[in-house]
């Protein structure tokens, strides 16, 4: 069944493959995924770096879309931090002081 797809390099069940798949796509932490399914670090790792580099791929080809016909989406750049401690925000610049 995996012949010529992307399971044919793991020695894995196509359901055991999709279970790494569903876990990081629920932002399961790396070594709980290693804990849940009895995989090797490095199986983990192979599977996940494929899911990334196929999410970064598609989101290449085709970039989502924000908005709509007749939408203007203005994005702004926000900086987002602790403000340092015996700093004013007028010192800070946020226009606050």
């Amino acid at each position: 069944m995996s012949t010529g797809s992307f399971l044919e390099d793991y020695r894995l069940r196509p359901r055991d493959w999709l279970l790494v798949v569903y876990f990081w796509s629920h932002k399961v932490p790396f070594t709980a995924i290693q804990s849940m399914t009895g995989f090797s670090p490095t199986t983990v790792a192979k599977i996940v770096t494929q899911l990334q580099t196929t999410v970064m791929h598609d989101c290449k080809v085709n970039p989502p879309v924000i908005g709509g016909p007749g939408t203007v989406v203005e994005i702004d750049e926000t900086e987002v931090g602790r403000k340092k401690k015996g700093v004013l925000s007028s010192q800070l610049g946020l226009g606050l002081g």
